[in-house]
């Protein structure tokens, strides 16, 4: 009621701003007191006439007022039980939204847990199948080169499978049931024995490609030391013993040696054996195999003068003689030996250094001074014959080359003090001999043996150079593999053969490299070459191996979920074998024509 009061007064023509303005403002806009004073009982009447007015209007709509209070709170007490609801329907989404959570959580695993049984389905079946294939293999009887490789494989990928399988207990419960173990434990005991024996045959009779396949198959199945035991065996502990034996059990007294006869015996044995130590692996290597047996001949109580510091010439003699055998057949033991470091921990250098720092340094004080008492005055001579004495091949050993330059200049330090002490007694018209002298000294010896020190440093930058060189050749290696990208194309579709030799093109790849080769003269330069060019052109040939195979193995996928039935003779299958008889040929080549 009192706002239809309030729009009554605005919507009537009594104009408050006009009241305001004509009445209370003077044209000066100060306040006219008066004219407030005259208004005050129209105010008055005003403000009583509004009074009344809203206490009526309380009064007549009381009912009202007290009702809108109701509802409104009414209204409240809705709200509040609306948000208790809402406040449920969101516990009850939360914790729905957790189980359906944890129900997809388990039909996960349940999924992983079907394919790992899938997969184990798979795998025992591909483990028969192998196993069948295995036991169908006459081991009596000699294989192939190919079939050495491959069997291999299937014995390796066997022992895999095994091993997978028999994490499940059900599949080793089912494993053990059929004695499936045994089964390959047998079929590799029978592998390894044929090998064994065709490893035996080939040292008789050797042949490089079926060599290099028989120690490629011996690193399959992790056997990298049954090799050099049958090489020791039949081979080099033989023929050992036969020149051990000529020099009668006796290869040593304590002043005289013919350790070195012995030791060009062990040469000729290397030399007679060139085929066969021309074939290197990782895990293979002829040199390195006959010098450890070497050092375990050395190592005998038949030898034991042989380490005696009664002769030092003798001492030095019989070390270096070793070291040459060593530095001839150029062998390196790059992952350590264990039988080089106890072999080694028999010379007593250190004392033989300090032994022989005595003897010479004695001998130089000695001959100084009877320079000076003979009044000779050829100082020079003997420093010049004391330190080239040093470096001389009967004394000086390279181990000890940091202690023999300290020793030499120790010698220098001393010939310097010996003639500032002995000046005066010099006679006065020698000493411009003596000057002369002094000033033509040349330790040549000294100067080229530290000159030999900077050669690892040259050979660092021979090794960049040769990065640089042979970028081009890289190159060029590398685009004589394309034509193996062709392989797919040659037996999809086309109804060939299984292949059975290599492609032609195998020979044509390192011919870059082999004419390159040519033109160095250094071994260790042309052998780092050898390495970098193949080994780069080797990763090469696996990845495009590797696409090829791929697609393969996703054409026999694809076929599989047509439901296309297999040939015996897939096309995938010939390309398979195909790269497999590329990828053995061009190791070959590079084992039999480049690394030698």
């Amino acid at each position: 009621m009192i706002s239809n009061q309030y729009d009554e007064l605005m919507n009537s023509e009594f104009d408050v701003r006009e009241f305001i303005l004509k009445n209370f403002v003077q044209a000066n806009f100060e306040i006219n007191y008066k004219k407030i004073e005259q208004s005050m009982p129209q105010i008055a009447q005003i403000q009583s006439q509004t009074c009344e007015d809203i206490a009526s209007s309380v009064d007549n709509n009381l009912e009202d007022y007290v009702e809108i209070s109701t509802q409104l709170t009414s209204l409240q007490s809705q709200l509040d039980n609306l948000t208790l609801q809402f406040s449920n329907i969101t516990d009850i989404i939360v914790l729905t939204q957790d189980n359906l959570q944890q129900r997809i959580y388990q039909i996960n695993v349940i999924v992983e847990n079907l394919k790992l049984i899938q997969n184990l389905q798979y795998s025992m079946k591909d483990l028969r199948k192998l196993i069948n294939v295995l036991e169908s293999v006459d081991f009596s009887k000699g294989m192939s080169n190919y079939n050495l490789l491959e069997t291999s494989e299937l014995i390796v990928k066997s022992r895999q499978l095994y091993t997978e399988l028999d994490k499940s207990p059900h599949c080793r419960q089912l494993m053990l049931q059929f004695d499936l173990l045994q089964i390959i434990q047998q079929n590799q005991c029978q592998f390894q024995n044929l090998l064994e024996k065709e490893f035996v045959d080939c040292l008789q009779n050797f042949n490089s490609i079926k060599f290099a396949c028989i120690l490629r198959s011996f690193q399959k199945m992790q056997l990298n030391k049954t090799p050099e035991k049958l090489l020791v065996q039949f081979l080099l502990k033989p023929a050992f013993d036969m020149a051990f034996a000529k020099l009668n059990k006796n290869l040593l007294t304590k002043d005289t040696s013919n350790l070195e006869q012995f030791l060009q015996s062990v040469l000729q044995i290397y030399e007679n054996n060139i085929e066969i130590a021309k074939v290197e692996t990782e895990t293979f290597s002829f040199k390195n195999i006959l010098v450890e047996l070497l050092y375990i001949y050395l190592s005998t109580k038949e030898c034991v003068n042989i380490y005696s510091l009664g002769v030092l010439d003798l001492f030095q003699q019989n070390y270096q003689n070793i070291q040459n055998v060593k530095q001839t057949l150029k062998v390196n033991f790059e992952k350590g030996s264990e039988v080089e470091k106890k072999f080694m921990e028999k010379w007593n250098l250190s004392t033989y250094f300090s032994m022989r720092q005595a003897e010479i340094i004695k001998k130089l004080e000695s001959e100084l001074s009877i320079q000076l008492t003979n009044n000779e005055y050829n100082f020079h001579l003997v420093l010049q014959n004391i330190i080239e004495n040093c470096f001389s091949q009967k004394v000086y050993i390279s181990l000890l080359r940091q202690k023999f330059y300290t020793l030499a200049i120790q010698i220098i330090t001393r010939f310097c003090n010996f003639i500032k002490s002995n000046k005066n007694s010099i006679q006065t018209d020698k000493i411009p001999i003596i000057i002369n002298n002094l000033s033509k000294i040349n330790l040549s010896v000294l100067q080229q043996d530290i000159i030999m020190l900077q050669l690892d440093k040259i050979r660092s930058v021979i090794s960049e150079l040769i990065d640089i060189a042979i970028v081009q050749i890289k190159i060029e290696c590398q685009q004589n593999l394309e034509p193996f990208s062709g392989i797919p194309a040659k037996f999809r579709m086309t109804n060939r053969d299984m292949p059975n030799q290599p492609s032609n093109f195998c020979i044509n790849i390192f011919k870059p490299l082999q004419s390159y080769l040519l033109k160095l003269e250094d071994d260790s330069t042309k052998k780092l070459t050898c390495e970098k060019v193949c080994n780069t052109t080797l990763e090469r040939f696996q990845v495009i191996k590797k696409q090829a195979l791929d697609t393969c193995d996703k054409n026999e996928e694809l076929m599989a979920k047509m439901g296309v039935k297999k040939n015996d003779a897939l096309d995938n299958q010939k390309i398979r074998m195909q790269f497999q008889l590329d990828e053995e040929e061009i190791k070959n080549i590079m084992i039999t024509k480049l690394y030698q």
